[in-house]
């Protein structure tokens, strides 16, 4: 038997592999019914090796679940928008949620987890943290990240430079700040990278 199939492959939140053959849940070993050690639930498929169809089923035998399937479809987002979204974790909640019903948002469980879940997946596509100020930006973080994104650094000296210096800024806020007549400067050192001497801020208003 050959069925074609709507089908999206997820993780689950301990690293096991899921199946999602609308609209049902599975779980990889053979593509079982997600309930079925909880609830002895025995429905399960096999699939090719390039999952595009399903080439032999055992029924399932009870109701589906589309919050249980909508949530894991949401949190898959979550995931896939880490490496391309430089926004904060609760950013990212709000933004793969706010056009959820509000049983899925629920049941995406305590922010707090999810937002631990994300920082761990971020933490896998962030680069390690420079131990010298000769270091090389990679072309996709010199800029905001996102679906749009824009160019961050306006100006850097380079590696081979005695005082490396790094300006992170948009256009928009350039722009800004050649309109403004005042400016705000601040200074920092505790919170700059520990091979930077000073984090530097400038403000309009």
């Amino acid at each position: 038997m050959n069925v074609l199939f709507r089908q999206t492959q997820t993780l689950d939140d301990r690293g096991y592999n899921r199946l999602i053959y609308e609209p049902l849940l599975f779980k990889q070993v053979r593509w079982e019914c997600s309930q079925r050690i909880g609830r002895s639930y025995k429905g399960t498929f096999l699939t090719d090796l390039q999952i595009t169809k399903v080439v032999d089923v055992t029924e399932h035998f009870h109701e589906t679940d589309l919050v249980t399937v909508q949530t894991a479809k949401v949190k898959e987002s979550m995931k896939q928008q880490v490496p391309v979204n430089r926004g904060t974790p609760g950013q990212l909640i709000i933004d793969s949620t706010v056009n959820a019903a509000i049983a899925i948002r629920a049941a995406t469980g305590d922010p707090e987890v999810v937002k631990r879940t994300i920082r761990r997946q971020s933490a896998k596509h962030r680069p390690k943290k420079p131990t010298a100020t000769r270091l090389v930006i990679p072309d996709e973080w010199k800029t905001t990240g996102g679906d749009n994104p824009h160019n961050f650094i306006v100006y850097n000296n380079g590696p081979d430079s005695r005082s490396r210096m790094l300006v992170f800024c948009v256009d928009t806020a350039l722009y800004l700040l050649a309109r403004s007549s005042s400016w705000m400067m601040d200074g920092t050192f505790d919170t700059a990278p520990n091979i930077f001497s000073q984090l530097y801020a400038a403000e309009c208003f």
